[in-house]
Formats: structure tokens, sequence, C-alpha cells
């Protein structure tokens, strides 16, 4: 006995002008318009702009998200620019995500010689200074000192930010990488810190120069300081382009790689030393070299180079040479 089978369902068609389709229209508008709403209040934009003197020093904190400077744009020599989005990293109620939009107020802050941007230092009045008043330069702590908050903010801040010519700056960050393009401050100082946030230095004059990371990599290119000292724990370090004919430079790590790319025609002088590491050495020049250690030496003068590390690779090899170099 042959068993009847259903109808196949047939497609539901909404005509134009049909109550069904209306509604089925309606329904998408206000889905799409909801999504919408929803997309706007996990992001906000903010920018500033500030008037600052020559030898202002500019401090930035960031917990996550990333820090992009680059020098002011021409025709506006003394203008600080900054430009914050804003991105929510958790799904919270639209009260709870306005509060903490709020708490991470981007406006700079100007005390004196300094300038503030980003969160407040722990422990500092949230009552403003008289006019003029200098709270001094922040506390010299190592980046290995940077605690963890107990409850990690539930945002996300890219800042972008255009300095002047010959202001100093400082960036801390957790882990949010840090670049750094194209400025100068010949008589300055550059203090960049990152826990796991990898930072990156191009085109940068400045007097004095510090990187730390504990498992961020470090990257330089034309990085001209008379003092550079550049350390991480765990990260690589690779440099190479122009450095200060009359710098001294300090790398150092404790399990990362050393990269450095050296042109012997400025002349320099370099010392590399390791305890369980290797020393690798591509340059066409003499040098002594001992038990994990090797010096090299071009020119009568010229750039002075410490390379230390623990058990990390240290390779000198030639300005762009080909093929990639291990991190370990």
């Amino acid at each position: 006995m042959m068993e009847l089978q259903p109808p196949p369902a047939r497609p539901v068609l909404f005509r134009p002008g049909s109550r069904r389709a209306a509604a089925a229209s309606t329904a998408v508008l206000l889905f799409a318009a909801a999504e919408t709403a929803a997309l706007q209040s996990s992001i906000e934009r903010v920018q500033h702009a500030l008037e600052i003197d020559p030898e202002t020093i500019v401090t930035v904190l960031n917990f996550a998200g990333q820090v992009d400077v680059h020098a002011t744009d021409p025709g506006e020599d003394h203008t600080l620019r900054v430009v914050g989005v804003k991105r929510l990293t958790a799904d919270l109620p639209e009260d709870e995500a306005a509060r903490w939009f709020d708490r991470i107020d981007l406006e700079p802050d100007r005390l004196g010689r300094h300038v503030h941007i980003g969160p407040r230092t722990p422990g500092r009045s949230a009552r403003r200074p008289e006019p003029g008043a200098d709270r001094g330069p922040n506390p010299d702590l190592p980046v290995t000192g940077i605690q963890v908050p107990r409850r990690i903010p539930p945002v996300a801040v890219d800042i972008e930010l255009w300095l002047p010519f010959g202001s100093s700056l400082e960036v801390r960050t957790f882990s949010a990488p840090i670049t750094v393009t194209d400025v100068g401050a010949p008589e300055g100082s550059f203090r960049l810190r990152s826990v796991s946030g990898g930072v990156t230095v191009e085109g940068l004059e400045a007097d004095d120069l510090r990187v730390e990371t504990v498992s961020g990599p470090l990257r330089l290119r034309d990085a001209l300081a008379h003092r550079g000292h550049f350390q991480t724990l765990t990260a690589s370090i690779h440099a190479a382009g122009r450095f200060h004919p009359d710098g001294w430079y300090d790398f150092q790590t404790h399990s990362g790689a050393i990269v450095l790319e050296l042109d012997p025609a400025p002349g320099f002088a370099l010392a590399a030393r390791t305890y369980r590491g290797e020393i690798r050495n591509d340059l066409a020049v003499e040098f002594e070299s001992g038990p994990g250690e090797i010096e090299l030496r071009t020119g009568a003068s010229g750039t002075h180079l410490s390379v230390n590390t623990f058990e990390g690779l240290i390779h000198v090899t030639p300005v762009d040479a080909p093929g990639p170099t291990p991190d370990r």
C-alpha cells in the first residue's frame, strides 16, 4: 500500500503592499537600527588640540589598543593633536559602557612643563593644581614594575598623537604596541615602555632614547640618539639604518635575539657578549673574539655599541642583508 507523502512546503512570498511584507520590512529596519545603535555605543571617537611650548614633556598612558606618534603637521608647529578611538572589549549595558568611556579621558592635562594624556596615575589627586605648578618628572620605574590592575578595563584605546618638534615624550602601555615615526627632538628625551606590546621607532632624532619591553619585540630604524638604551626580557631587538655618529647605544636582553644591521663605512666600535647564547658576525671586518664575546671596530671614531644577552642570539649583519634571521 502506497504511503501518502505531504505536499512540499511552498515558499512564503511577500507581495509589495501586503501587511506581511510591511511587517517584515519594519522588522528588518528595526533590527538594522538596533545593530547600528549598538555599534555606535561600543565605539567613541574623540579629538583634542593644545598649544604647547617646544620643551614640553608629554606623557601617554594606555593599557590596551595602540599608540601611534607622528611629527606635527606643517603649519601647526606648536600644536599637540590627539585623536583617540575607544572600543569596548566586553558586552556591557549602555550606561556602564558610558561610565567606562568617561573614565578614560584623553583630553591633554597641562601641569607646568608636563602634559598628560590617558588615565590618571595612581594616587594622583583629581584636583588640578594652580596654573604654572610643576609636578616634576614621573617616577623612573622599570617596565617590569608595571602592575596588572585588579580589573582589566573593558575598553581598548587607539591613540594617535601628533607631537611638535622639540617636545619630549614618555609612553607607558601594558599590551598596546607603540610606534614613533619621523619625530625630532635633538635636545629631548624619549622613554617608551610596554610589557607585552611591541615598540617600533623609525626616523627619530633625540638626545636620550630609552625603550623597554618584557615580551614585545623592539624594532629600530634610523634612530639617531646621543644615548640609546634598549632592553627586553624575552623578545627580539632588531636595529638597522642610521645611527648617531657620536652615539652610545646599549642593547640588552635575556633570551631574545639581538640583530644589528651595520654599515662599516661611517665607522663604529662594537662589543658583544653573551653567557650561553651564540654570536654570529657576517661583516667582512677585522675583529677580536673570545669565549662568548666579540669586538669589532671600523674607522678611527664613530658610533659605540654595547650588546649583551644571557642566552639570546647576537647577529651582526651588513645593512639590508637578505634572508630571514632566526629569533633564537
